[in-house]
């Protein structure tokens, strides 16, 4: 790398200190490096299914309800658990 001196040790100005060499009172810096592949977690793909299949599922476990029932049991935990915070 290119030295970049500073003026009064510029070797163009002619009343530069010949021995100041700015580059070499200066240490390297220290450093790391990390991937952001290292603790990367690659894709699964899942298997295929078909949309009978697909359809079968959902109609075992109750169909768009059984959907709409598990987000009301979420939003009801979430209003209690403010209402309790509100209590204190």
């Amino acid at each position: 790398k290119a030295c970049n001196p500073c003026a009064a040790c510029n070797p163009c100005n002619p009343r530069a200190a010949k021995a100041c060499n700015p580059c070499a009172a200066k240490a390297a810096p220290v450093v790391s490096y990390s991937s952001v592949f290292d603790n990367y977690n690659s894709f699964e793909d899942i298997p295929d299914t078909t949309w009978i299949e697909a359809n079968d599922a959902v109609g075992r476990i109750g169909g768009w309800r059984a959907y709409a029932r598990q987000v009301q049991a979420e939003q009801k935990k979430e209003r209690m658990a403010a209402e309790e915070a509100n209590k204190q």
